[in-house]
Formats: structure tokens, sequence, C-alpha cells
């Protein structure tokens, strides 16, 4: 009858397990003995047998987690105020608070990001420039150009975590 327990039959197919829960049940009459046949919880056998009592088969399928309603959620007419104020003035959802307090619409700038987000308006990140390595401290004289600092006639390239400065006329010995 039950050759396997009812978790190993639902990780193969979810659907045949609950089907032979039910049919068992039918057979048996009894939850508690259901149950035990198919190792599992009472609870189990009661959902799956009054899924399909009062749906038929498709009582069996799997179902949605997804919440029914959002009660907390930002009213429609507050994220068109904050839609409409990001495409005026442009701003991030910090500053874009700020920018609706002075109008009279008070929201937090975490509120503000899932309204956004929601809407494809993603932060635009402005690329960093790169800092390291510092080329220009690597760069040889050639001919008239100079592009590194000139200290006395000299090409300066700065010491790099030495604890001085670098510049030589700064250094206590000659150079």
């Amino acid at each position: 009858m039950a050759e396997r327990a009812y978790w190993e039959v639902h990780a193969i197919n979810p659907i045949e397990a609950r089907k032979q829960i039910v049919l068992t049940y039918l057979r048996l009459g009894s939850i508690s003995a259901t149950a035990r046949l198919w190792r599992t919880s009472q609870q189990v056998v009661r959902k799956g047998v009054s899924r399909y009592l009062a749906e038929g088969e498709a009582g069996l399928r799997d179902r949605s987690r997804r919440p029914q309603r959002s009660p907390r959620q930002t009213p429609a007419e507050i994220e068109r105020i904050v839609l409409a104020a990001r495409r005026e003035t442009g701003l991030g959802r910090r500053r874009l608070a700020l920018y609706l307090q002075g109008r009279g619409v008070t929201l937090s700038p975490h509120t503000i990001r899932p309204i956004l987000r929601r809407h494809g308006l993603r932060p635009q990140r402005r690329r960093r420039q790169s800092v390291y390595p510092a080329l220009w401290a690597w760069e040889t004289i050639s001919g008239n150009s100079i592009r590194g600092i000139l200290r006395g006639g000299r090409a300066f390239i700065p010491s790099c975590g030495s604890g001085k400065s670098g510049d030589p006329s700064l250094s206590s010995r000659p150079m």
C-alpha cells in the first residue's frame, strides 16, 4: 500500500501523493490510520481530504502563497506624486523624500525605494574614476612633454607608503 513515506512520494509528484492519501482515507475511513500508514501528520491528511471533498481533483493542486491583499501598501495617489516628482527632478530616494516633505508629502526614503523599484526606476549608478594605480606617477619624460610633476628640474615620483612626502626638497638627505 504505502511502500514509501508521504514526503518521498510528494518529492516526486505532489498531486499524486495527495491523491493517494485521499484514496487511502476513503478506503480506511480514519485520518489517524491514514497518517500512520503514510508516515505523515494528521493535519496533512485532513487538509488533503477537506480540499478534495470541497473542490475535487482541482483541490489537490499546489496553491499560490502570494498574499491576497497588501493593506499597508502606499496608496496609488501618493505613488503618482512620488513618480511625478522623480520625473521632474531626477533625484534619488533620500533627496526625493526631502523634496516631497517640502511639498507636504511626508515619506521615508525606505518607503520611496519600493515605489521606484515597482515602476522600474532603479538608481543610476555613477562610475567611479579609477584611483589606483596612479598612472601619472609611472609615466616617463619624453622630449618636451613632461606629464609628471617637476621639482627642481627633475621628474618627481611620489613615494608610496614610506611616510615621507616624496618631495626631494623636503627630504633631510641629499639626493
